[in-house]
């Protein structure tokens, strides 16, 4: 923890997060954003720029799918056993629409 607590608001971090926020394509996204704290650990910083660089580059490739993403904990939640209820009809529709990404999305990382 940061001394003081309002560390972030005071170097402007709080703005960063909110501009992050706002390029998010799902409330997945806007979580991470969320759980985010401004960090001095060289170590950490440099695993994240790392990860960030690899994300630019799998994006920035062709046919890179940028939209149709869903949150789907709820509906994994959702999903029980075979033969018994869903408490709402057809959970499955929602993955299956988060699911079309992925194919797409490893055949732009990989081609």
């Amino acid at each position: 923890m940061i001394y003081p607590q309002t560390y972030e608001q005071k170097i402007g971090f709080d703005q960063i997060r909110g501009r992050l926020t706002g390029l998010c394509l799902c409330s997945l996204g806007e979580g991470l954003v969320r759980e985010m704290e401004f960090s001095a650990n060289f170590d950490s910083i440099r695993r994240q720029v790392k990860q960030t660089m690899e994300m630019m580059r799998i994006v920035q490739g062709e046919d890179f799918p940028d939209q149709n993403f869903f949150d789907v904990r709820a509906s994994l939640k959702r999903i029980r056993i075979q033969n018994t209820s869903f408490a709402h009809p057809h959970p499955e529709h929602e993955l299956r629409r988060g699911g079309a990404v992925l194919p797409a999305a490893l055949a732009a990382y990989y081609i």
